[in-house]
């Protein structure tokens, strides 16, 4: 049911108008709000008193008068447990419900694919773009300023909701960092937030990886996922097998999942003998290459073969359309020998498949894509699932008999008004976490606790006894910093290991367990050199010392 409210007329269209929203029959389910502001509070007053439970404000708050007027309509709608989208938002959109509320530029068609932006501009824009295509969304939010309803809040309900398979998500900042990590959880997530010069850009990064969300760099990238996204993506496993008939291809993708953190599977030597014996003019080995004069049934006779294996993980097709072997007959071939991958089966295909065949491939589960990179980006939401499903262990037995200890000490500095710990001072708290400081850098240390923690982590990297003279040494810092957002941080850097490209700088949110923190120290260059284990050792102390002690 729809009820126009509008003092000015009697009918709109088909419509009768009601004056006031006081003098609705009953209660609206969702209220669309298109009146200046100063008429917030009052409209919001009147829809609690019904018993509305939503709200979506079209118009903005620009000055200090229209902001007055939206804390109040946000002080009316509390005691009615009224949820506010907006101000300025562009509206939400549901085809499954045949609910168009707000001011879209287009119909919009249902889709498993949910669409959630803190941008009006871009959500007409992706809304257009899908709507040429003949694509849909199975929902389609724009958030407004997010003066009530946020991110966090969205991603939870679409978590939940049987009519979409993915999400993808637009936004620059994220007002409540600890709802949002905890958002979707059960859903791939891909996101998109612009900005790289933004000196918290790196912190976002590890947010979105820590949610278990993959980052795109482009609202290209993010365009190609709406009918994909979602297809086979946990099917790919810890490591994988690159099957490809040229060598060229096999490069590129060899780059691509080296830096989406694949492991290439080591294969067994029965398996390599096999493929010999069956394909003897292909090039054994990971990546797998059949030849110049591979045949489509040749990729279907490798992922018999390699079936028989598990050791050789996930199989991830890499293919260019030749006279030979056009794309359309080895995809035919994967459909028809999907069931030997069981450990999951991907493809790229350069150049693309028609829409038909796609749409076959995705009806098995197979997901596709057009460049190497595009399908690495479903290990890395394999990679980032991981993460997130990581529970923090607890403390080691030690730990609980010193917490107390380093508590009041830290309590005691404070107490007379000292806010840094230096010298033996902050070696003697950290030594109660495990971590061990040279005495010479003890007396050396200064500055505040989150530098002797820096000063800790970087000595977790240095190699003693006999291997110092065959290891390099490798001074890695880790700072604590305190983000109004997402509350404490890491911020792990490292040096160029050349002199010429960029040092490592990555972030990390605790708590940690030695899995998450080794996700953080083996993107260093310097993790192929120098055992991570003393930082991974350090890093997890250091969480649990920022977690169980609120003073640091």
């Amino acid at each position: 049911m729809l009820w126009p409210v509008n003092p000015e007329y009697e009918k709109l269209g088909a419509h009768d108008v009601t004056a006031d929203a006081g003098d609705l029959p009953e209660a609206p389910g969702v209220a669309v709000i298109c009146t200046p502001p100063d008429t917030w509070p009052g409209i919001i007053h009147k829809l609690g008193g019904l018993g509305t439970r939503a709200a979506i404000i079209v118009g903005e708050a620009r000055s200090d008068a229209d902001r007055l007027a939206l804390r109040h309509a946000l002080s009316a709608a509390r005691p009615h447990l009224l949820r506010i989208v907006g101000p300025g938002s562009l509206g939400v959109i549901s085809p499954a419900l045949r609910t168009h509320l707000g001011a879209p530029s287009c119909t919009v068609k249902a889709g498993g694919v949910a669409w959630v932006s803190q941008s009006n501009a871009l959500t007409n824009a992706v809304l257009g773009w899908a709507h040429a295509r003949g694509l849909g969304f199975s929902h389609a939010v724009a958030l407004g300023g997010e003066a009530d309803v946020d991110a966090g809040d969205v991603l939870d309900y679409l978590a939940s909701d049987p009519g979409t398979r993915a999400i993808l998500l637009e936004l620059n900042t994220v007002r409540a960092a600890r709802k949002f990590m905890s958002s979707a959880r059960n859903k791939p997530v891909l996101a998109l937030r612009s900005g790289r010069a933004d000196p918290a850009d790196a912190l976002y990064t590890a947010a979105f990886r820590r949610a278990g969300m993959v980052r795109v760099d482009a609202l290209d990238d993010l365009l190609d996922e709406i009918e994909t996204l979602g297809v086979g993506c946990v099917a790919a496993g810890a490591t994988a097998t690159l099957i490809t008939s040229d060598s060229g291809l096999a490069t590129l993708a060899c780059d691509a999942f080296a830096e989406a953190g694949a492991t290439m599977a080591q294969w067994p030597a029965e398996a390599s003998d096999a493929l010999r014996r069956v394909l003897p003019h292909a090039v054994g080995g990971n990546p797998l290459q059949l030849g110049d004069d591979a045949r489509p049934e040749h990729f279907g006779t490798a992922l018999k073969l390699l079936a028989e294996h598990r050791s050789t993980g996930t199989a991830f097709v890499v293919h260019a359309s030749t006279h030979s072997v056009p794309v359309g007959d080895v995809a035919r071939v994967l459909i028809e020998n999907q069931r030997y991958a069981y450990r999951g089966l991907l493809a790229c295909f350069f150049g693309g498949v028609d829409s038909a065949m796609r749409d076959m491939l995705h009806a098995q589960g197979i997901p596709v894509r057009t460049t190497s990179q595009r399908l690495a980006r479903l290990v890395d939401y394999r990679m980032g699932r991981e993460l997130l499903m990581q529970t923090p262990e607890g403390l080691p037995v030690q730990v609980p008999e010193a917490i107390d200890a380093v508590q009041a000490q830290a309590r005691a500095a404070l107490a007379v008004g000292e806010h840094q710990l230096t010298g033996d001072a902050a070696a003697q708290l950290l030594e109660r976490f495990g971590l061990r400081m040279e005495r010479a850098m003890a007396h050396e240390a200064s500055g505040a606790l989150s530098e002797a923690l820096t000063e800790a982590a970087s000595s977790g990297c240095v190699d003693d006894g006999a291997q110092a003279s065959t290891r390099p040494v490798v001074d890695i810092a880790v700072e604590l910093r305190d983000d109004g957002n997402f509350g404490s941080v890491f911020r792990f850097t490292a040096p160029s290991v050349d002199g010429v490209s960029a040092p490592l700088c990555v972030y990390g949110l605790p708590p940690l367990n030695p899995m998450l923190a080794r996700d953080i120290v083996t993107r260093s260059p310097y993790a192929r050199l120098v055992a991570p284990e003393p930082a991974l050792v350090a890093l997890t102390a250091l969480s649990q010392a920022v977690c169980d002690v609120k003073e640091m």
